[in-house]
């Protein structure tokens, strides 16, 4: 086998290759030192990538990130949030005024009530014959108590 490719070997050490092509990669660097010796840099370096730790950011990115936000607000045109609208304090207003006219439209509704005048006579009669049970106490079942 001539030497692999770079991109062979990187999948050799990140073991993607196939298990024939795998085989085949450990045939040949087992014969070649040059091979094997590039095989072991890549995952070193490989290891030392994965478990490098991050760096803190820098101030003054992170001054320049806020300064650009709110340039960005203070650019930002001028949108209508219907759901704001519809439930923010114009909404509250609505559902007062609504109240109140409802009130209105019901009160005028009604139809028009006079105080019982006692001056006058009863618009109702009794009737010719009173009730025998009146004035006693009847249970569920019909007995009188």
């Amino acid at each position: 086998m001539e030497h692999p490719q770079e991109k062979e070997l990187h999948a050799y050490v990140d073991k993607t290759l196939d298990p024939q092509g795998e085989k085949a990669m450990d045939a040949h660097l087992a014969h070649c030192p040059c091979c094997r010796r590039e095989v072991d840099e890549l995952g070193l370096l490989f290891h030392e990538l994965k478990h490098l730790s991050a760096p803190p950011p820098d101030r003054g990115m992170v001054t320049r990130i806020l300064l650009s936000r709110e340039r960005e607000d203070q650019n930002r045109p001028l949108t209508l949030d219907l759901f704001r609208l519809l439930f923010g304090r114009m909404g509250w207003a609505a559902v007062a005024v609504g109240l109140v006219v409802g009130g209105i439209l019901g009160y005028s509704a009604l139809p028009d009530w006079k105080p019982y005048d006692t001056d006058k006579t009863a618009p109702y009669t009794l009737a010719a014959q009173e009730d025998p049970y009146l004035g006693y106490l009847i249970s569920d079942n019909g007995d009188l108590l």
